[in-house]
């Protein structure tokens, strides 16, 4: 049963796939780097409605200090749900970031944010905010580079603050073709999304679903 966060109130949501542990560790996301945040342009066309939902994590690239609680996580996934807050808009949405901690059945590790201002005539670009509402409050921009059409098969997301960057590419299944994977990595770098030329890491599913 997978174990996630309703937007802005700390409240365990859960569906019936995986159990859920007494206690779940929240962690502030957050990487290393100097001056490395870039504005890429996000895939065309978008619809934010074929992006939303459960996406489990191939791999991603990701600086030493957002990796660091990472380091050990193994059945990640990303879920993202329209928006349950007062007076937000359509394209507004929470979005959750949980694995487990070393083994399939280890402890959940979890974030839990919102995307918010989403430019209508720059669809795919948001606002990501975690632990909103609250003075630890911190901001990161989030962009949607890569997913197919009806977003039924993959995506790659990218996310950065002036010092820290992450890409991460996603699945609707824990497994993606080789190929399709090269593609995304390479795109994520020629891009410029990699300044800090970082490996890009495989993450494990054995033994998850």
């Amino acid at each position: 049963m997978r174990c996630l966060w309703s937007v802005g109130t700390g409240v365990p949501v859960t569906d019936k796939r995986r159990s859920c542990p007494d206690v779940l560790l929240t962690f502030v996301l957050s990487c290393t780097g100097e001056g490395i945040c870039k504005s890429p342009a996000p895939v065309k066309p978008f619809d934010y409605r074929n992006y939303l939902g459960f996406w489990y994590e191939i791999g991603k690239i990701q600086t030493p200090g957002g990796g660091e609680y990472q380091a050990n996580c193994v059945c990640t996934f990303s879920e993202t749900t329209p928006s349950n807050l007062p007076l937000a808009a359509d394209s507004d949405a929470g979005v959750v970031y949980a694995c487990h901690d070393t083994k399939p059945d280890g402890p959940w590790l979890n974030a839990t944010g919102i995307l918010t201002d989403m430019d209508p005539n720059l669809p795919g670009v948001w606002t990501e905010t975690f632990f909103p509402f609250t003075p630890i409050a911190f901001e990161l921009k989030y962009f949607v580079v890569d997913m197919d059409t009806a977003g039924i098969e993959y995506a790659m997301e990218y996310d950065c603050s002036e010092t820290d960057y992450c890409v991460h590419i996603f699945a609707r299944q824990p497994i993606i073709e080789n190929k399709q994977l090269q593609t995304l990595v390479e795109k994520a770098n020629k891009m410029g999304l990699n300044p800090l030329n970082l490996p890009f890491v495989l993450t494990n599913h054995e033994g998850c679903w």
